[in-house]
């Protein structure tokens, strides 16, 4: 017999669940923003998640204006 691989156990993938927080901007506390983050991530990996994203969105609307 040989050791079941880890893609071999027949499992369904689990997916992970989100946990929402409400984020609001200094110069707009009115407007809310529903964020939400895997279960599995500590809130400094959130926090580098969360800038990648933001560098990411800028970085397309600088290239837009070219």
């Amino acid at each position: 017999m040989r050791p079941v691989g880890a893609g071999e156990t027949g499992e369904p993938e689990v997916t992970l669940k989100f946990v929402a927080f409400p984020v609001a901007l200094p110069g707009d506390p009115e407007m809310i923003w529903a964020l939400a983050k895997r279960e599995n991530l500590g809130n400094d990996e959130a926090a580098m998640a969360l800038t990648k994203v933001q560098d990411d969105f800028w970085a397309s609307k600088r290239d837009k204006s070219c």
